[in-house]
């Protein structure tokens, strides 16, 4: 099996790098505030800037490429490092409504039917929904009889 994003990054990147800083930017500024505060940010504030710190490794253009897989947004970067890490396993892929979050199951063991490995992608498209361009992900499966 094999992963590949198909199209363009460039400007997906290029985006990613400008949300990070303008959230790097803002977090700045609320701990100024907190500073200047002694150490005391009201709650909405404070609610906002552990958010932003939650959520600015999302926007690493080391860590994270965003792929659209049948409707999804996940992380490709991350999947991509996965299955290298998982050579010569067998994978089955699938696209999960068990949950009010849909996911991407990867299954994953040494042998079928005993896949009893699982990674689990959850989407990230409210995070990039306003992002246009965003690569596809296609999986490419190896035959052999």
């Amino acid at each position: 099996m094999e992963i590949k994003i198909v199209g363009s990054t460039t400007k997906v990147k290029e985006k990613m790098k400008k949300e990070r800083q303008e959230r790097k930017s803002e977090i700045a500024a609320l701990e100024r505030k907190k500073k200047k505060a002694k150490g005391i940010l009201i709650p909405p504030d404070q609610e906002r800037l552990n958010h932003l710190e939650r959520t600015l490794h999302i926007f690493s253009v080391s860590s994270t490429l965003p792929a659209d897989f049948d409707g999804l947004i996940i992380n490709g970067k991350l999947l991509q490092a996965y299955l290298k890490k998982l050579k010569g396993c067998d994978f089955k892929i699938e696209k999960s409504h068990e949950t009010t979050l849909p996911s991407i199951k990867l299954w994953y063991g040494k042998e079928r039917p005993y896949l009893n490995g699982l990674l689990e992608l959850y989407p990230l498209n409210h995070y990039f929904e306003d992002y246009e361009g965003i690569p596809k992900l296609e999986i490419h499966y190896d035959f052999l009889d």
